[in-house]
């Protein structure tokens, strides 16, 4: 988060999240400053503007275009910071992209693994009082810059003001969710008044509607239309009956309050607790040879069922052979297949076990064991502080080297894993070294992480190398 007020301070803090590389042409800009993820979360932020009294944004084209030139060049040339790769500032880059005529600027960026989405950043920067405060601010004009590259999504939003005279807020309304997350079992009703509060002497008739509707639920709105005169307020009971057939998951309901041409939005999250089922299949299989061993690594399920996994069970065929089980393991996300015969090539599955049943397998993959290799990798792993506080931020450098020549090796694929300190796993992510035999991770430590010790490891593998293995710790206080 950076916030700038002209001739009078600067000031910031550093949201975090990872990387990514892409060439995107620069004609795309019109389209990329209006996404519907910049849409998306314009809505949020100013439905959250609204209900505190305060102003709506206005997209500014400027403002998009920089905030989307700057999460461009964060991918494409691996760095995270305010200040951009060839040395520019905020308020340079944003003066840059054609908002000149500024009294006051702010920027939050950050980046997330997986698509592009509004609601994931929005509950980053609202979960952070930094950057919280800058979406909140006093300012009049926003843009979202949102570009994703190798699955890795880069946010930067730039927001300002300008020194153009401000009319005086219009009339408006606010709308609220009391609760606003409900837990509810499958075949149960549950109930959340949504109330509307006049902001700035609005009256007048608002219509209310919600959306998305799952298959076979029954949500109404009681009443669906509220005549609100100035300075009051009013009320609606929204109902939600859940199916029995209804999954285990989380749900988000958005009620949209319309009156003529201003339309506001207030969110409902249901989890609902389904049908026990068996896991969804495990995630990710991945196989890597090694001399007379194959090591396989997985993600756990999407969907636990919704009881916690017990075991593993590890599936081995052959070309001429049906698979069989391979073995049974408690809780862990990797297996080594020892024993193998160089040459041959062995498939394998993985499955997950709860209270219920078993899942479907996972996808399948191979591998074919190989002679020990005179070259093997040397794996180190480095964070950048041994200690972090709650609600800081860090990275880890995992540098590999020929072990025999002490040449840095480029290319190699690193799988890195974060354990919380009661051993369960934090995170696993996925990067190949850099011309420097480098690939480096970012994370966040969360408001109420765990303390104690956390433990990172890291394996590399590169055909032609044997697997290399590295860890370190770090101490969350």
């Amino acid at each position: 988060m950076k916030t700038l007020i002209k001739n009078v301070k600067l000031f910031g803090i550093v949201l975090v999240a990872m990387i990514v590389l892409v060439n995107f042409s620069v004609f795309t800009l019109a389209a990329s400053a209006q996404t519907s993820t910049e849409t998306d979360f314009m809505n949020i932020l100013n439905a959250q503007r609204t209900s505190l009294g305060k102003n709506t944004l206005a997209i500014n084209s400027s403002l998009s275009t920089a905030a989307y030139l700057h999460s461009k060049d964060m991918a494409e040339n691996g760095y995270f910071s305010h200040t951009s790769a060839d040395g520019r500032t905020v308020s340079q880059r944003i003066v840059a992209a054609g908002y000149t005529n500024w009294t006051r600027l702010g920027e939050n960026i950050a980046y997330s693994y997986g698509s592009p989405d509004a609601t994931v950043v929005y509950n980053m920067w609202e979960n952070s009082s930094g950057h919280y405060a800058n979406m909140v601010g006093d300012f009049a004009d926003a843009g979202l810059g949102v570009y994703t590259l190798n699955n890795y999504t880069y946010y930067t939003l730039d927001l300002g003001k300008s020194s153009s005279p401000v009319p005086p807020p219009a009339p408006n309304f606010s709308l609220s969710t009391s609760p606003s997350a409900l837990n509810i079992a499958a075949n149960t009703s549950t109930c959340s008044t949504i109330t509307i509060t006049s902001i700035n002497s609005f009256a007048g008739t608002i219509g209310l509607t919600i959306a998305p509707v799952p298959a076979g639920w029954t949500v109404s709105l009681t009443p669906t239309s509220l005549a609100i005169v100035s300075g009051g307020s009013g009320s609606s009971l929204l109902s939600i009956t859940v199916p029995s057939t209804a999954p285990t998951g989380t749900y988000t309901f958005t009620v949209t309050g319309t009156s003529g041409s201003i339309n506001r939005y207030t969110t409902v999250t249901v989890n609902t607790r389904g049908i026990p089922i068996a896991p969804s299949a495990p995630r990710d299989l991945k196989a890597a040879a090694g001399n007379a061993q194959v090591a396989l690594t997985w993600s756990p399920p999407s969907n636990n069922g919704p009881f916690a996994i017990l075991n593993y069970r590890v599936y081995r065929r052959t070309a001429s052979t049906s698979p069989t089980l391979l073995a049974t393991l408690g809780n862990v996300l990797s297996f080594i297949d020892s024993g193998m015969a160089n040459g041959q090539t062995y498939y394998y599955t993985v499955t997950a076990v709860n209270s219920v049943g078993e899942s479907p397998r996972s996808n399948e993959v191979y591998a074919t064991p190989a002679a020990p290799v005179t070259k093997v990798l040397k794996v180190a792993v480095k964070t950048n502080s041994p200690t972090y506080s709650r609600g800081s931020y860090g990275n880890v450098v995992v540098t590999v080297t020929d072990d025999s020549a002490g040449n840095r090796v480029a290319g190699a694929a690193v799988t890195v894993r974060f354990y919380y300190p009661n051993g369960a796993v934090a995170g696993t992510f996925y990067r190949t070294t850099d011309a420097n035999g480098n690939a480096q991770f970012y994370f966040s430590i969360g408001s109420y992480a765990q303390l104690g010790t956390y433990r990172i490891t890291a394996t590399a593998s590169r055909t032609g190398y044997q697997i290399g293995t590295g860890q370190a710790t770090f101490t969350v206080n």
